[in-house]
């Protein structure tokens, strides 16, 4: 795709704030009175496995992140967001369980672009040296999900999978899937084995074809497999494709790249100009911590092992690379005694103090280590970003816990602030939440979720660039909204800007896959906002009143008000609009822009209506009302 160039009439800074103008990040663990709980996410209740996904999804469409939990020997969970901070076990008896399937990682995609999220799992192999196959679940728009792996072409090859990512390299519409491998360990220590471990890459044709199908194609990155602990899509030399970046473990034997160009086409091919990364590569995330306007790259590893250590790639423009850990501060082995011996596994960047720059968070679990399984568990690092380098505050921010593997950000009660995930390689989770305020709530937020129409549902492989002006400048925030990153895990869709006191945004842009380009203006802070690709920011839906012709189940009810619908206006497509009545969701019979005409379900509880459009979440949170309904 052809590079674009922006103009502006600002002079960016890249500031650095006094760190005393703003609070140190602080997080609570509230894994126990959020309700995380169940065997497979209660220490010591699931069987180790060194794999570990995690996932943030809004499966209902509320605007709440819900979550899911891989179980390598068990029953995966999803828990339901309740919208008042706690979660409720939602897939019990579901296909999105895959009992006894080896689950090693999870992503996010919207594959048939309904405007609903689906899932892909990747298993692996289960206690008796089985390998089962992946798992692809379509959200039924119900609260379920329907596995339709084999008639959507992805059983073909079953290998033991480790990790996964979704993008659009072809930018025709939907989203693609690359599958890798981890497996024969013993023979890539001698240099033996594995030659038969490929990257599995498969071709959506659903834009084409009207039809859920994936074909597997090889595309220059079915070579370079076998051993890869982390996959990620992202557009490192800023031309518009989506390029990719892998960790390799066990490279110091295979030396393979990390770093793979997009033509154009989606045929990649090694970028000779990158680094080869890690001899033990385990995750990787990004993030443009230096807000020079491309993306940045960090990769764990085993940190001490054969002198490794996480590497902290700085990015110029895709056209060279600096490895800048020990000038950053953010190795993995800050204030941390060799002896403790640390496995990291997934990492985030993240703006925990809302101050404008991006911090960083790297988790370890070096329980199950190969290496040595004896040493002292090692608890996971925050890097706070101080404008010219890191500083280690683990300790302070009160997020140096265990586990650490797998690893997923998301603001899951939508106050503004960024939370975590973790899942380790016992089972065990934490839920972390961001308690972080600033003096006088002098900092600020915008958060921002996307509504593909050329482009995939969710804009995944869209990069969302925010300008805005402070007290000491101008300055240019970049995000991408991605599919798969951190170690077998995916975030939230709904992208996060942090903003110090003063500020004000200039504009927000976002740049499409398709190469649409919505550019907004006047945009106020402090809240969530759905963008629509070529229409900008989507109106907040508004009810006004309700009609009943009845107040039980098989009743109809009217919604009159404003907003109510998104592009097909008359149809009742479920991407359109979805009503809750409390948290259950119903599918309109018909969908106007003023209008909205639903039967109430059996099963059906008193509780708050809502209507969520356009598959965004954003919701009619302000114009809540009541219907009375007979307890079930």
């Amino acid at each position: 795709m052809k590079r674009k160039y922006y103009l502006s009439m600002l002079a960016f800074t890249a500031f650095a704030c006094s760190q005393s103008a703003f609070s140190l990040p602080q997080f609570r663990d509230a894994t126990l009175s959020a309700g995380i709980s169940g065997p497979g996410v209660v220490p010591g209740k699931s069987a180790p496995g060194m794999f570990a996904g995690i996932a943030w999804i809004d499966f209902n469409n509320d605007g709440y992140p819900d979550l899911y939990f891989v179980n390598n020997n068990g029953k995966n969970k999803l828990f339901r967001n309740n919208r008042d901070g706690s979660f409720t076990l939602a897939n019990q008896g579901g296909s999105s369980e895959l009992i006894n399937r080896p689950s090693s990682s999870v992503i996010v995609g919207d594959v048939n672009n309904d405007g609903w999220d689906d899932l892909f799992v990747t298993n692996n192999l289960d206690i008796s040296n089985v390998t089962h196959p992946n798992s692809l679940l379509i959200n039924d728009t119900k609260g379920g999900f329907i596995d339709v792996t084999s008639a959507s072409g992805l059983i073909n090859e079953v290998r033991p999978s480790s990790v996964a990512a979704f993008a659009d390299v072809d930018n025709d519409g939907d989203l693609d899937l690359l599958v890798s491998q981890w497996s024969g360990a013993e023979g890539w220590v001698t240099g033996s084995g594995g030659a038969n471990i490929k990257n599995d890459f498969y071709l959506n044709s659903f834009s084409q074809s009207g039809q859920l199908l994936f074909t597997r194609v090889d595309n220059g990155i079915e070579l370079f497999g076998g051993t890869v602990f982390g996959s990620m899509f992202s557009d490192y030399d800023n031309d518009g494709d989506m390029d990719l970046v892998l960790t390799h473990d066990f490279n110091s034997v295979r030396q393979m790249p990390s770093f793979f160009n997009n033509d154009g086409t989606g045929f990649f091919s090694p970028d000779i100009n990158a680094p080869v990364l890690n001899i033990f590569g385990m995750g990787v995330s990004s993030g443009d911590y230096d807000r020079d306007g491309d993306f940045d790259y960090y990769t764990s590893t085993i940190f001490g092992f054969e002198n490794t250590r996480n590497e902290f790639v700085r990015n110029n423009s895709g056209i060279s690379f600096d490895l800048v850990s020990d000038e950053l501060g953010t190795t993995g082995g800050e204030n941390i005694p060799l002896a403790n011996g640390v496995v990291y596994w997934g990492s985030a960047f993240l703006d925990a103090d809302n101050d404008g720059d991006l911090d960083l968070y790297a988790v370890n679990d070096n329980r199950l280590s190969v290496v040595d399984p004896v040493l002292s568990a090692t608890k996971n690092r925050f890097y706070l970003n101080n404008g010219s380098r890191f500083d280690e505050i683990s300790s302070t921010a009160k997020v140096d816990v265990l586990p650490g593997a797998g690893l997923a950000i998301a603001d899951y009660n939508n106050d503004g602030k960024v939370d975590m995930a973790i899942h380790g390689q016992l089972g065990d989770a934490v839920l972390l939440e961001n308690t972080t305020t600033s003096a006088a709530n002098t900092t600020h937020w915008l958060q921002v979720r996307l509504r593909g129409v050329e482009s995939n549902k969710r804009g995944i492989g869209a990069k969302i660039r925010v300008i805005s002006t402070h007290s000491q400048g101008a300055t240019a925030q970049l995000q991408e909204v991605q599919a798969g990153s951190s170690h077998a895990s995916a975030n939230s869709f709904q992208v996060h800007f942090g903003f110090p006191e003063g500020s004000a945004i200039v504009q927000l842009m976002v740049e499409w896959p398709s190469g649409v380009i919505d550019a907004i203006q006047n945009v106020a802070l402090d809240q969530i906002i759905g963008v629509k690709e070529g229409k900008g920011v989507m109106p907040r839906p508004l009810i006004r009143s309700l009609t009943t012709t009845g107040s039980s189940a098989g009743a109809y009810i009217g919604i009159v008000g404003s907003h109510l619908c998104d592009l097909q206006c008359g149809s009742a497509d479920a991407s359109e609009a979805t009503v809750f009545i409390g948290e259950m969701p119903v599918r309109p019979s018909v969908i106007l822009d003023d209008y909205i005409l639903f039967i109430v379900p059996e099963g059906a509880k008193t509780g708050n209506v809502r209507v969520s459009v356009g598959g965004t979440g954003i919701s009619s949170e302000n114009n809540i009302l009541t219907v009375a309904l007979p307890a079930n």
